[in-house]
């Protein structure tokens, strides 16, 4: 007999977003819930066979979802996962089942076009505004849904994801910035355009020219699109003490939070809730972010990081105060550092996030 809930996710292989995220929860082996991979695992070679791809994963989805009582839909305020996933929701309907939308990433240039847009908006009111109960990753994105007609008595859980602390167990950690002898600086994230990892080497230079008594190091994590342009970029103005990883997991991936300090995000991005500050916080970094998405409902600025206005005149030199806070005040980072871990032990693990999404499920 297959679970009550039946949750859609790309592929569980890819690394990051939601595939990481339900990777680690590992509902399926707990028996708690199914999941439908949308994707192959193997990259296709056209339009074509993505096309025809999808129309054999509608057809599966649309005989298999008959067992369910429960469909978890996953999409991103972005075309492509908008179109897609507002199909599969359209075959949930049909089949009269109880339908959870948790949104993920959150593009403002594609909701300011789905408000403006008749045809996007017809499409939303028919699939999405028409499930039981909706997953947020803060509470910006309530009043949004709403701006595009949901229902305000629907349910809403403001989910904050989970981070894998596999690599913590049993361990503890104590973080004492005034025994460093090298502060180290992490972005770790895609490089996509605008996640901020230009501006993390801008601000890196910055704390250098601003510290020279200090000895500081930058640690560049991921992989995507703009990676050939940032080390051209590092490469060119001759910057010293960066270290370009490329894409990192598992064990290397703990050793980097390990080393690190500070977590860097100073994203214009249209994030949600980026794995990489609920995995520096389970690590007790302190997070130094741009006030994007739904970072502003999990980082309190002066209590757990500090927020940077992604619209300050003065963003870079605002960023490199906050390191300086650190630096001047050890104290408050041993603080910082020890709350982000309390939190993270307490909310962002796999098992107390996975009942907390499975309860509310059940709830509807």
């Amino acid at each position: 007999m297959p679970n009550k809930i039946l949750i859609n996710v790309g592929v569980l292989t890819n690394p990051g977003g939601v595939s990481a995220l339900y990777k680690a929860l590992d509902l399926e082996s707990k028996k708690l819930a199914d999941y439908f991979q949308i994707f192959n695992s193997t990259k296709e070679k056209n339009n074509i066979s993505k096309f025809l791809r999808l129309i054999k994963k509608y057809v599966q989805y649309f005989h298999l979802i008959k067992k369910y009582e429960y469909l978890l839909i996953n999409p991103s305020l972005l075309p492509n996962s908008f179109y897609r996933d507002s199909f599969f929701t359209y075959l949930g309907l049909i089949r009269n089942k109880k339908i959870i939308v948790f949104w993920h990433g959150w593009n403002e240039e594609f909701y300011n076009k789905l408000i403006s847009s008749k045809l996007r908006q017809i499409i939303f009111k028919k699939t999405f505004s028409k499930a039981d109960a909706f997953v947020i990753l803060g509470k910006i994105f309530e009043q949004k849904l709403f701006d595009l007609g949901v229902n305000p008595d629907k349910k809403m859980l403001v989910f904050f994801n989970s981070a894998d602390n596999s690599h913590l167990i049993g361990k503890k950690l104590s973080r004492d910035i005034s025994e460093k002898k090298e502060i180290t600086l992490l972005f770790i994230a895609r490089f996509d355009k605008n996640k901020g990892m230009f501006k993390s080497v801008e601000i890196f230079k910055l704390v250098q020219k601003n510290f020279p008594e200090i000895k500081f190091k930058l640690i560049l994590a991921g992989d995507g699109p703009e990676y050939k342009k940032l080390n051209a970029h590092i490469n060119q103005q001759k910057i010293k003490n960066i270290e370009l990883t490329g894409f990192i997991g598992g064990a290397e991936k703990h050793k980097i939070f390990l080393r690190s300090d500070i977590l860097l995000f100073p994203s214009h991005y249209g994030e949600g809730m980026p794995l990489s500050i609920l995995e520096a916080m389970t690590y007790g970094l302190p997070i130094i972010s741009s006030d994007v998405g739904g970072i502003p409902d999990l980082i309190i600025d002066g209590e757990n990081g500090f927020m940077i206005p992604k619209n300050s005149n003065n963003e870079l030199n605002e960023y490199v105060k906050a390191i300086e806070i650190f630096i001047k005040h050890p104290d408050l980072y041993k603080t910082i550092s020890l709350k982000n871990r309390n939190f993270a032990e307490n909310n962002l693990t796999p098992e107390n996030a996975g009942r907390k999404l499975i309860n509310f499920i059940n709830s509807i």
